[in-house]
This record gives C-alpha cells, sequence and structure tokens, in this order.
C-alpha cells in the first residue's frame, strides 16, 4: 500500500491513521463478502483507494473525478525527487520541494 502511495505521490500527504484506514479497508475487502466502502473527504485518500481499487464515497464535498500521479520537484532549479522527499529541501539549491501534477487518468 506504501509503494502504491509512492507511485501516486501521496505518501507525503498521508497521514498515519489515513494509511491505517486504508489497510483496513483492504484487509476487510480481503476477508469479507460484504461490499466495502471508504467514506472520506480527503482527495489523497481518495486517489489512493482508486489506486488500490478500493471503493471510496465523499461525505459533503464533490470527490475527486481522476487518478491523480504527482511528482515532487523544486520549484526554483525544477529538478525531480521521489515522493518521499516532499517537504524536505532541495539538495541542489536548498529550496522546499513542493508536488505538482504529472498525469491524470479518468477513473
Amino acid at each position: 500500500m506504501e509503494e502504491k502511495s509512492k507511485v501516486t505521490g501521496d505518501i507525503k500527504a498521508l497521514s498515519k491513521p489515513d494509511l491505517d484506514l486504508v489497510a483496513l479497508a483492504l484487509d476487510l475487502m480481503n476477508t469479507t463478502n460484504n461490499e466495502i466502502i471508504l467514506y472520506t473527504n480527503d482527495y489523497s485518500m481518495e486517489n489512493l483507494c482508486s489506486e488500490l481499487a478500493i471503493k471510496f464515497k465523499t461525505l459533503f464535498k464533490n470527490g475527486i473525478k481522476n487518478k491523480i500521479y504527482f511528482e515532487v520537484y523544486c520549484p526554483y532549479c525544477k529538478t525531480t525527487y521521489k515522493s518521499e522527499d516532499l517537504n524536505k529541501s532541495c539538495e541542489r539549491c536548498g529550496l522546499k520541494l513542493k508536488r505538482r501534477f504529472l498525469k491524470k487518468e479518468k477513473l
């Protein structure tokens, strides 16, 4: 699951409770015959759920329409980094790393 969140670029945007909840949904999907739906208003959780084929619904707002992949980069020198480097400093120029859309896929 953490590898999938690295692929989508959401690893640093998700808290430990977020990851635990997604892990619980995966576990329930594999151990019960019931339909499992995760309710959330967190776009990063929705994005990871779509990558893992976990059904999700939103509570009080519109959910994501596309699966989104992010890349971590330095906004000054444009060097790209691994997704787990989000919020660290650029090794080349020292600026705080950010993330940006890499690509979108229709859900």
